[in-house]
């Protein structure tokens, strides 16, 4: 049995479904990759000749498996819709928003796989293989003859440890670049650093403490509340053979991503082990997550002796009320001043860490986002701050509750389907407290003692108290064109915008710098 598995993520990193092909290639089963980012933007459909060539490395298969995301969600439409012209075979829809979203999705596809899927898809295979009814098949729903059939979820497997390593078969696996589909050892050969940005990513653990509101884990988290331990960790000598391997077959990796929701849980114990085995197997330059919470100077000091490089943290607000019954982080300033001072100690040993700040939030009022500038202003310096605009992914807590409070209609103004970087749409989308938000996304890039971003500190006190002044909107609105200038000859946008600001563009500037002017 031929499968094929094809992620329209933007990036080709797809930890699971590398895991599920990995499984079933232990079991005997046959399997191609295929990713299919997208360069310029996350809502960008693909070219016909695009789909023309995916149907050719699709239609000998006898299934067809899709994972995506909610902002690429349109193109797996885009994908379905297409293949199903032309043959009838099964189509089965995956990943993060097919597990929130399963009514959505079955409206194309004809089967949507809920939760984590090694065992599901590894049933369903060998019964499709040997020609038994799968419609039973646990983690699956299926549309068959104008109805759907539900069915409920397994426990959570116990030990990860039971899996085989990611799929990074190169031969086969085939990676869409610039229109183009290439096979993974000529892609690499052409593109060293696309395997992310020169990192290696690597998962040690599934599932997240935290409860965010925002967050699909929280989703997750509630959808397997009686299903096993959420929190599971794989034998890190395991991990760290793992990262061998992946060291061998990309060399010009120039730094590892452990990319757990946060590494610092696990314990002193573990982390001694694998400092150790790193030092002497590895010695590569590392980064890790890191909740607020979870920072231990101790397991800090002990990471650093083996190369941690960077840690990235996310604080998404300083008001400690809106963290609580917005967000649902039960997180003080406290905690995150602590923490970010202990990072701070040793910043002349790794390099700066990342803080991330979300913003665009209707909820916020000018009390919670002055509290989150007070708050970035405390944080000891230097740091790189990271601003995020929110979004109200689909099936979240927050975007029901959006939607409840009549604070969105629906996917259209959720910001899901938007460009991930296309800051200006964010801000127009949500037009709630414009002038605040936009001070803090001025504020984006690296802190030090004198200025956040591109803004000196004490003038940031000014735009804060004089906001309701003419002047000080004045002054802001100069300051964002300067910052949306730099953006657009920034490397990524040139490629977009080919060094030319599109008269669009001129008219999206023009057009917010006078809203600034005119709204708090």
């Amino acid at each position: 049995m031929k499968i094929t598995l094809i992620s329209i993520d933007n990036t080709i990193i797809s930890h699971g479904m590398r895991s599920i092909s990995s499984y079933l290639k232990s079991k005997g089963h046959s399997t191609q990759l295929v990713f299919m980012p997208t360069e310029e933007t996350n809502f960008k459909n693909y070219p016909k000749s695009v789909l023309k060539d995916l149907f050719s490395l699709v239609k000998d298969s006898d299934l067809i498996g899709i994972s995506s995301m909610a902002f690429s969600y349109q193109r797996g439409i885009q994908i379905i819709k297409y293949i199903k012209q032309y043959i009838a075979k099964p189509i089965i829809w995956g990943g993060v928003h097919a597990t929130i979203c399963p009514e959505d999705c079955l409206k194309y596809a004809d089967m949507v796989c809920l939760g984590e899927g090694e065992e599901a898809v590894l049933e369903l295979v060998e019964k499709m293989s040997s020609s038994k009814d799968y419609l039973d098949t646990q983690n699956f729903w299926f549309r068959t003859n104008g109805k759907v059939i539900r069915n409920s979820l397994r426990p959570l497997t116990g030990n990860l440890d039971n899996y085989p390593f990611a799929d990074y078969d190169l031969d086969t696996q085939i990676i869409l670049k610039n229109e183009r589909f290439f096979e993974g050892k000529e892609y690499f050969r052409n593109n060293p650093d696309q395997i992310y940005t020169g990192s290696i990513l690597i998962i040690t653990a599934r599932g997240c403490p935290y409860s965010c509101a925002f967050c699909a884990n929280r989703f997750l988290n509630d959808l397997y509340k009686n299903e096993g331990k959420i929190i599971r960790k794989r034998n890190l000598s395991l991990v760290l053979k793992e990262i061998i391997e992946l060291k061998d077959k990309f060399p010009f990796a120039r730094q590892l991503w452990i990319s757990d929701d946060s590494f610092f849980l696990r314990d002193m114990e573990e982390l001694e082990m694998f400092v150790e085995e790193y030092r002497d197997k590895i010695d590569m330059p590392f980064q890790c997550n890191v909740h607020p919470g979870d920072v231990q100077e101790d397991k800090l000091e002990l990471l650093l002796k083996a190369k941690l490089n960077r840690i990235i943290m996310g604080i998404q607000t300083g008001s400690e009320s809106f963290n609580r019954n917005v967000y649902k982080r039960l997180q003080s300033t406290e905690v995150v001043i602590k923490a970010t001072s202990i990072l701070n100690k040793y910043h002349g040993e790794m390099d700066l860490p990342f803080y991330q700040f979300i913003i665009s939030n209707p909820y916020e009022t000018d009390n919670d986002l002055i509290e989150t500038i007070q708050l970035i202003r405390k944080i000891p310096k230097p740091f790189f701050l990271e601003i995020f605009n929110l979004v109200f992914f689909p099936g979240t807590e927050l975007y029901n509750r959006a939607l409840k409070d009549k604070i969105i209609q629906g996917i259209k103004d959720s910001g899901s389907n938007l460009d991930y970087y296309d800051d200006l749409r964010h801000l127009f989308l949500k037009r709630h407290n414009l002038y605040l938000n936009t001070l803090i996304y001025c504020m984006r890039g690296y802190a030090v003692d004198n200025i956040i971003g591109i803004i000196p500190t004490n003038f940031i006190d000014f735009l804060v108290q004089k906001r309701k002044s003419k002047l000080a909107r004045f002054y802001l609105s100069l300051i964002f064109i300067v910052l949306l200038t730099r953006i657009i000859h920034s490397k990524f946008l040139r490629r977009i915008f080919k060094n030319t600001i599109s008269n669009f563009v001129k008219k999206r500037l023009l057009s917010f710098s006078k809203s600034l002017s005119t709204n708090a």
